[in-house]
């Protein structure tokens, strides 16, 4: 299975394909410790805010050894637990993502040339 990437820059965020990453990927990402991660994610299904069937697995990294995974959804949840300065850019930009209207169209813009009468 290929995995889905999320970079955080400065005030971006960029998610790619389907994402799971491992516990290490996401104190890395968030720039946390382990136990944070682990202590979160704890806290997480024992408040049963997210189901463990719904956004853990257990798959091959790429190294070939099995870690566990969590999906964007679960990424998305710890975002908003975690208390450092990346997490807070993901949560800025998931925030500003839901509030923003999506165009399927652009504006269409029409120029007369005498002008308009109202």
């Amino acid at each position: 299975m290929e995995r889905g990437t999320i970079i955080i820059d400065r005030n971006s965020v960029t998610i790619t394909g389907n994402v799971w990453q491992t516990d290490y990927e996401i104190a890395e990402l968030f720039g946390v410790t382990m136990s944070a991660i682990h202590s979160n994610i704890k806290s997480t299904f024992k408040s049963g805010v997210l189901s463990e069937y719904d956004v853990y697995r257990y798959l091959y990294v790429e190294n070939g050894n099995r870690a566990d995974a969590y999906n964007l959804e679960m990424i998305t949840a710890l975002a908003f637990r975690l208390n450092s300065p990346l997490a807070k850019v993901y949560r800025d930009w998931i925030l500003k993502k839901a509030v923003t209207p999506i165009r399927s169209h652009p504006p269409i813009v029409l120029q007369l040339k005498e002008g308009f009468q109202c």
